[in-house]
């Protein structure tokens, strides 16, 4: 990540030839290190889970939203271009 942000800043003030990967890179590396640090960091009793959505409800409320969970994937997945032979 800091190689590739000092590369993206060389490129863009030194040689007027800004490259787009060396942005997506440094995005995507620090969320890994945050997400990845935040995993052995953050106990488990404290991660934000589904069931502060349903925990004060009926006791059929998380099958409920399990199945609601499901339904939505399944929706996005139907939403998908599908591929051609071409």
């Amino acid at each position: 990540m800091f190689v590739a942000f000092h590369v993206q800043i060389v490129f863009r003030y030194f040689f007027n030839f800004p490259i787009g990967w060396t942005s997506e890179l440094s995005v995507i590396a620090w969320l890994w290190l945050v997400l990845w640090g935040a995993a052995f960091v953050v106990k488990e009793a404290r991660e934000i889970a589904s069931t502060c959505l349903w925990g004060g409800g009926p006791p059929r409320a998380p099958s409920h939203g399990n199945h609601h969970g499901l339904s939505i994937v399944i929706l996005y997945a139907a939403s998908l271009p599908q591929r051609s032979n071409t």
